[in-house]
């Protein structure tokens, strides 16, 4: 059984406008505490953004468990290791990066995929 959604209680407010961004990816700026962005390629995550916040705005971060994610060029396939595509926030079948997170369920590019959150090597 998989595991529910732990949240990061919205203790992160957007570093910019991510109302158009839900279900993907997001890091922690860097210098600045308690804000978030979207992630990198080949960065672990700080999690899964749930809501529509516009820059200022608190972010629900998706931390750990089955999670919708947005799924990145290529598709997934269940249980493929996934990481952080370059420079869009969505998730895609691991190659060299961090691995953040496992394909519950097959999906293809653009769709909305069902993920297990890992963490880094996890």
């Amino acid at each position: 059984m998989d595991s529910p959604l732990m949240h990061d209680g919205s203790s992160t407010v957007a570093n910019s406008d991510l109302s158009a961004k839900q279900y993907y990816a997001a890091q922690s700026v860097a210098g600045v505490s308690f804000t978030s962005d979207l992630a990198s390629a080949a960065t672990a995550i700080a999690g899964i953004i749930q809501n529509t916040p516009k820059q200022g705005e608190a972010v629900d971060l998706g931390i750990v468990g089955v999670s919708p994610a947005q799924i990145g060029t290529g598709g997934v396939t269940a249980g493929d290791q996934l990481q952080v595509e370059a420079a869009s926030g969505k998730l895609v079948t691991k190659t060299s990066g961090v691995q953040v997170a496992v394909a519950v369920e097959t999906a293809a590019a653009g769709a909305i995929g069902t993920v297990r959150l890992t963490g880094p090597a996890g």
